[in-house]
């Protein structure tokens, strides 16, 4: 039997938060698993759980129908419990593997017997905040071409919102950006709806700030982020009119203009190896690549 069924698996519900936050922190990871509001916010598709084992927190999850685990986030002796871990899913017959595991930390000290995984499409993008909300110099000419072509026949906003009393309209955005896309039941697409819902309706428990992009008194727009680290603000959410030329330019800089004084970089997390996703993340000009692996055993 294994040992890890002594211990009680729990959902994540929004009175973990205060509990689970300093082990994420203490991670010193800008990979935006280690955060509880996306944990929160995509459990029901990642069929994930967490529990506490040997002073460390450990979040469980379901892939291809194996057992799965990020890895461990405390000051435990993390080495041990990985070990401990993996024997559990080989007597459960999953794959012995921790997964999301921020290549800057742990994988350099990965113990005798495992063997690391860089996992590309999982890295996260950081930009500089000023970057971002600046646009300086030719490396963001593109940029600055879309929001004056905006500016020249629009009147916009970038603004802050509570989104308790504005909900049912930033719902209905969110259901006419969804509209003619092709969203199976289960596909990571529709499950990105559901989770930017999740977020809306919980947002001020989560600690997330909603930004609204007004564009001729029109919802136009919609971003959702928090601070993840010290120094990280992390956007979660965000999506904009497609059809208006410079709409996502507006909101991604707009953002990055309102948040600028709390924090240095902005994650905008992974492409999820999708090519247009990529080519657009790079565009924006990463300072930094956050990079994951997955650790094996051998």
């Amino acid at each position: 039997m294994s040992a890890l069924l002594e211990y009680d698996f729990h959902p994540f519900r929004l009175d973990d938060r205060e509990t689970l936050m300093p082990f994420f922190m203490s991670m010193g990871s800008s990979l935006c698993e280690y955060s509880f509001g996306v944990q929160f916010c995509w459990q029901s598709f990642n069929r994930s759980d967490w529990a506490i084992i040997d002073d460390m927190l450990v979040v469980r999850f379901i892939e291809a129908g194996e057992q799965r685990f990020l890895c461990p986030a405390g000051t435990g002796d993390r080495g041990r419990l990985v070990e401990k871990l993996m024997n559990h899913q080989a007597a459960s017959g999953s794959t012995p593997r921790i997964d999301f595991v921020p290549m800057s930390a742990a994988c350099p000290n990965a113990d005798e017997g495992l063997f690391i995984q860089r996992d590309r499409d999982n890295d996260d993008y950081v930009y500089l905040a000023a970057d971002l909300a600046d646009l300086p110099g030719r490396r963001f000419s593109q940029k600055r071409n879309h929001i004056s072509a905006l500016s020249r026949v629009s009147q916009w906003e970038v603004r802050q919102v509570e989104p308790n009393g504005r909900l049912g309209q930033m719902l209905s955005f969110i259901q006419e950006w969804s509209e003619g896309r092709d969203m199976p039941d289960g596909s990571a697409i529709a499950s990105d709806h559901d989770a930017m819902v999740t977020a809306l309706k919980h947002a001020p428990a989560l600690r997330m700030d909603v930004f609204e992009l007004i564009i001729d008194k029109r919802f136009s727009g919609l971003s959702i982020g928090s601070m993840t680290s010290n120094d990280t603000y992390t956007i979660h959410f965000e999506k904009a009119l497609p059809e208006i030329r410079g709409a996502y330019q507006a909101i991604c800089s707009g953002v990055a203009g309102l948040v600028r004084d709390r924090c240095m970089f902005i994650n905008r997390e992974q492409d999820m190896g999708v090519e247009g996703l990529r080519k657009t993340k790079h565009s924006w000009n990463p300072v930094r690549m956050e990079e994951c692996c997955s650790v094996f055993r051998v």
